[in-house]
C-alpha cells in the first residue's frame, strides 16, 4: 500500500515512521493506557462525522449549540468533548475552554498526552489513508478507512 497517491516512489524511512506512529498510538503512555489511547483516536475518527460538531462548527459561535456527541466509546466525556473539538474546530480553542475542561476533570497532563495522541492520528492518516492504524486484536482502529468515512 501506499502513501499518499502517487507514482512517486517513497522513501523506507517514511513508510517505517508512519507504521512506528501507528504502533505507538495503542502504546501506553504517562495518563492514558494502551487502550485509553486507542479510545481517543477513535473519537478523532468519530468526530470527523459526529453532527454536535458540524453543528458547532457552523455555528457563530460553538459554546452556544446545545447536544451530544456522536461517540463511540467509553472515555469521560470531557476527554471525548477536548477529542471532538480539536479535530474538527481547533482554531476556536481558548484559554478559557482549556481551563473549563481542566476543571471538568481532565488534567492537564492528561490533555497533553490527548492531543499528541490527535496529532499523530491525523498525520497518520494523512499520509496513509485505509491504513490501520494500530495493532490491537480486534481494535476499531484496526479496521481499514474507508474513503470518506471513518
Amino acid at each position: 500500500m501506499r502513501l499518499i497517491t502517487s507514482s512517486l516512489p517513497q522513501r523506507p524511512e517514511l513508510v517505517a515512521a508512519v507504521d512506528a506512529a501507528r504502533r505507538h498510538i495503542a502504546m501506553p503512555g504517562a495518563t492514558w493506557t494502551g487502550a485509553e489511547r486507542v479510545a481517543i483516536a477513535g473519537e478523532a475518527r468519530a468526530a470527523q462525522v459526529c453532527q454536535l460538531c458540524a453543528d458547532r462548527k457552523s455555528a457563530l459561535s460553538p459554546y452556544h449549540v446545545p447536544g451530544e456527541h456522536a461517540t463511540v466509546t467509553p472515555l469521560p466525556l470531557p476527554a471525548v468533548d477536548a477529542v471532538h473539538r480539536i479535530v474538527t474546530d481547533p482554531a476556536r480553542l481558548t484559554e478559557r475552554w482549556l481551563r473549563s475542561t481542566v476543571d471538568s476533570g481532565l488534567s492537564e497532563p492528561q490533555y497533553v498526552e490527548l492531543v499528541a495522541v490527535v496529532a499523530t492520528l491525523v498525520a497518520v492518516d494523512t499520509l496513509w489513508p485505509g491504513k490501520p492504524s494500530c495493532t490491537q486484536p480486534g481494535c476499531r482502529l484496526c479496521r481499514p478507512r474507508q474513503p470518506g468515512g471513518s
